[in-house]
C-alpha cells in the first residue's frame, strides 16, 4: 500500500468542500493501484469529469470499501489541521502560504479553537508578527498541536484579552453602532 495515500484525509477534505469532484476519479485510480478494491471504487475511477451529483450515489459505499469511517465536520477539520501541521513542519519556508490556504477553507466553516492558533500568525502578521516570527510561531504551534500539548496564547489573543477588559472597548462599540445606524458603514 502506498504511504502517501490517505483516504481519511481525502474524505475529510471532501466533507469540507476542499477536494474537487474532478480529482476524485484519479484518487480512486490511485487507491486501486495501492491495493484497495471494490465495485464502487472502480465506478468512481471510471468517471472522466464527474460533478458532485454523479458521484453522490457511489460515495458512501466507496468510503466503506476504503475502510474510512464516517466523519463529522469537526473530525474532518481536525484531520485537515493535522495534515496542515505536518506540511508546516516539513516545509517551514512555505508556512505562511499553507496557513493562508487553511484560512480559505476555514472561512466557510465553523471555526474551532484549535484553528485560531494556525490562523493568527497569518491574519495578524502585519500587526503583531514579522514574517520570521509568524513562521516560527506556526512551526511551534504545529509541533504542539500534533503532540497534543496545550498551545500558549499568541500576541493577538493576548491583545484581544486586554481589549476586552479595557473601558475604551465600550466607546468603540458605541461608535461603530452609531455609524451603522446612520448608514456610514
Amino acid at each position: 500500500m502506498r504511504s502517501d495515500l490517505n483516504p481519511r484525509l481525502i474524505r475529510a477534505k471532501w466533507i469540507l468542500d476542499y477536494f474537487p469532484s474532478e480529482k476524485l476519479p484519479s484518487f480512486a485510480a490511485d487507491a486501486l493501484e495501492a491495493g484497495y478494491d471494490g465495485p464502487n471504487l472502480r465506478r468512481v475511477a471510471g468517471f472522466l469529469k464527474p460533478n458532485h451529483w454523479e458521484l453522490q450515489p457511489h460515495l458512501e459505499k466507496m468510503w466503506a470499501e476504503l475502510d474510512v469511517p464516517v466523519l463529522s465536520k469537526g473530525d474532518s477539520l481536525v484531520e485537515l489541521l493535522k495534515d496542515v501541521a505536518r506540511q508546516i513542519i516539513a516545509h517551514p519556508d512555505q508556512a505562511l502560504s499553507i496557513a493562508k490556504e487553511l484560512w480559505k477553507v476555514c472561512y466557510k466553516h465553523d471555526w474551532d479553537k484549535r484553528i485560531w492558533f494556525f490562523l493568527e500568525a497569518e491574519e495578524y502578521r502585519p500587526t503583531f508578527y514579522t514574517d520570521e516570527q509568524a513562521t516560527q510561531r506556526l512551526v511551534e504551534v504545529s509541533k504542539l498541536f500534533l503532540s497534543g500539548e496545550p498551545i500558549p496564547p499568541g500576541r493577538s489573543e493576548i491583545a484581544a484579552r486586554k481589549y476586552q477588559r479595557s473601558p475604551r472597548r465600550w466607546y468603540f462599540r458605541a461608535r461603530v453602532w452609531i455609524r451603522r445606524k446612520l448608514g456610514f458603514s
